[in-house]
């Protein structure tokens, strides 16, 4: 999640922030999440698993299909990037009654 999504959440007052980045390192996601925890929002969901030390979109979708199930925040937005517009379709399909919008 961006910067600017984080921001759309709170100007939509929904202030909750997840983040399920992969590309990195445990430690920088640790980091990020601590920051973001900071901010004006509610809640922080950091996800650590082995599937997003290397982004594929297999395994964003696994690991943010479970995070969803299990805490069912309400909307959940993702930023306009590349990277989200590989998985966010395919776990979009997982939820019944879910709105893909680009």
């Amino acid at each position: 999640m961006s910067w600017e999504d984080a921001c759309c959440r709170a100007a939509a007052g929904r202030g909750t922030w997840h983040n399920g980045r992969g590309g990195g390192r445990r430690q920088g996601r640790r980091a990020l999440a601590a920051e973001a925890a900071t901010k004006k929002v509610s809640k922080v969901w950091a996800v650590e698993h082995d599937l997003l030390d290397a982004y594929t979109a297999d395994g964003y979708t696994i690991a943010l299909e479970q995070l969803i199930k299990k805490a069912s925040p309400q909307p959940v937005l993702f930023a306009h990037t590349y990277r989200t517009r590989d998985f966010a379709p395919k776990l979009a399909t997982r939820f019944a009654g879910c709105s893909w919008v680009t």
